[in-house]
């Protein structure tokens, strides 16, 4: 009986919202981004996450939505961004954030292109097949900001027995990432990177590049996730690859 009032409920919900141009979806894998990494997460008992590129904790905030209840460290270059994150996280003690800084090859300075929408800022100039796909992600400033390796900056967050996945977001940067990374790899279990078909930013490593580098690294493909198709054309310019070591 209950049963059969929540379908009709379901319904009728979901014919109002059709009406309205929206669409209610039952919660799965294939019907949710994030909560497919949950599960993921989940099946592969990770219980420390290193968001990469974190912008203001969206990321981490949905992996909590979903359910992970691990340690997460989250890293952000953009000042007003990383600003933003701290305060989101200032609640969970298991969410921790890195000092204001982005992930890299080596330890330096450099400049950040801020971007119109700043989860597309970048070190790396943005191409002009990016900015003809999204006008608004297009430069509006830079300000200066650290570099630090993460072999360097995770030398006291990480114990050595933790199950580790990397989630990278760094818009065209994550070749460097990687480069700075070589000790984290070799403990890493999965990641989550993003990979761009055509170049984005001036000088980014593409997809077939990156996918190589990680399955020569252990890593196998577990799941493709769309996130930036031109609105015109229909086309695929990047998607996010996960990953993880082992068989599945």
């Amino acid at each position: 009986m209950i049963k059969t009032i929540l379908l009709k409920t379901f319904y009728f919900v979901a014919r109002a919202l059709n009406l309205l141009g929206l669409d209610l979806k039952r919660l799965t894998p294939s019907s949710n981004l994030e909560y497919q990494v949950t599960k993921g997460l989940q099946e592969h008992v990770i219980d420390f996450v290193i968001d990469v590129g974190a912008n203001k904790g969206q990321y981490a905030t949905a992996l909590r939505q979903f359910g992970y209840q691990g340690k997460i460290i989250s890293i952000e270059p953009l000042s007003d961004a990383h600003q933003q994150l701290v305060r989101h996280a200032r609640n969970d003690p298991k969410w921790l954030v890195a000092p204001r800084c982005a992930a890299g090859a080596s330890n330096g300075n450099s400049e950040i292109f801020i971007s119109g929408n700043s989860v597309s800022s970048s070190i790396l100039q943005m191409a002009a097949r990016h900015i003809k796909a999204a006008k608004k992600s297009a430069p509006i400033g830079s300000e200066e900001i650290a570099i630090t390796r993460l072999d360097d900056l995770l030398l006291g967050f990480l114990e050595g027995d933790e199950r580790v996945f990397l989630k990278i977001d760094t818009q065209g940067f994550e070749w460097s990432v990687l480069d700075g990374a070589p000790e984290l790899i070799e403990n890493v279990i999965g990641i989550q990177i993003e990979a761009s078909i055509v170049e984005l930013y001036s000088g980014q490593h593409l997809f077939d590049e990156i996918y190589e580098r990680l399955s020569q690294l252990g890593f196998s493909l577990w799941g493709i996730q769309n996130g930036f198709t031109d609105k015109v054309s229909g086309e695929t310019l990047q998607f996010d690859m996960i990953m993880f070591k082992g068989p599945h």
